[in-house]
């Protein structure tokens, strides 16, 4: 009879315990509690990632030509923004200018007038600069940034608002790093925030778990999630978001007409390239 007591008080314990792990899990999955306006607004909206580039026509990525190009076929773009040496916005992917500009010279070393002389591989196209880019598109597509931080988010996040406080067109801004969307849930609480993911961000196994599984929207608490179109459809965490929640989700980087139409089924949104949906 003893025995019974003792599996039936482990068994208690074990429920007790399960439970406390699920609203502990459950709480640390939150998004954003209250819709964003512009999220819903452009929660069907396709965007062009870098721009719709093709360097084959001299057309490349996060350029003012691809930007461009965007706008004349109607579609929002997406791009990605640094800080530079002298704290200006500049667009660009990498850290580094080698890829794109044969430069070996990380952004953040360099000032906006060295930027300003750099050409992009394969085009007469400078380095853009954000400001460049907001007088360029002017209201007319809606635009998703993402903004690549070192260890300096704070001053990235509040030189880059500085400009889009002034900018009277649509956009949402998105990062894998959380502490962009808590630096906005504290500072600019109706900007559109989105959490970037994938199952491998970081070299460290227990940090991309709890970034792969999307656990940082306890701080993050973001609008909507960007994930990468290999583990979307997958991951459980994701689904809960999106079921439960009514999270809106867009995949990134959907390269053909198939791809585009297996996340329109999934209820997402495409982050696209390489042709025209």
């Amino acid at each position: 009879m003893e025995y019974l007591y003792f599996f039936a008080n482990l068994g208690v314990v074990i429920l007790m315990v399960a439970v406390i792990i699920f609203v502990v899990a459950a709480y640390m999955l939150l998004p954003a509690m209250k819709k964003n306006k512009m999220v819903e607004k452009h929660r069907k909206t396709n965007f062009a990632h870098r721009g719709l580039h093709d360097i084959k026509n001299g057309i490349p990525e996060n350029s003012i030509s691809a930007f461009g190009e965007s706008i004349k076929a109607g579609f929002g773009f997406e791009f990605d923004v640094h800080l530079t040496k002298d704290k200006n916005i500049v667009v660009m992917h990498d850290t580094s200018l080698k890829r794109t500009a044969g430069v070996d010279q990380l952004v953040t070393e360099m000032t906006t007038d060295e930027l300003k002389k750099v050409t992009l591989l394969g085009s007469n196209d400078q380095v853009p600069f954000l400001s460049e880019v907001l007088e360029l598109v002017d209201g007319q597509v809606p635009l998703l940034i993402e903004l690549k931080t070192d260890d300096n988010y704070a001053e990235l996040c509040e030189n880059c608002l500085k400009l889009l406080d002034k900018y009277e067109g649509d956009y949402l801004i998105e990062s894998f790093d959380p502490r962009v969307l808590m630096w906005l849930k504290k500072h600019r609480k109706n900007v559109a925030r989105g959490q970037l993911a994938t199952s491998g961000a970081t070299k460290s196994k227990v940090l991309n778990f709890f970034l792969g599984n999307l656990f940082s929207n306890l701080i993050a608490r973001p609008h909507f999630i960007a994930y990468d179109k290999w583990n979307y459809k997958k991951l459980f965490t994701l689904k809960v978001l999106k079921s439960v929640f009514g999270t809106a989700t867009y995949v990134w980087t959907i390269k053909d007409k198939n791809e585009f139409d297996e996340v329109e089924k999934h209820g997402s949104s495409s982050i696209f390239e390489g042709f025209i949906p």
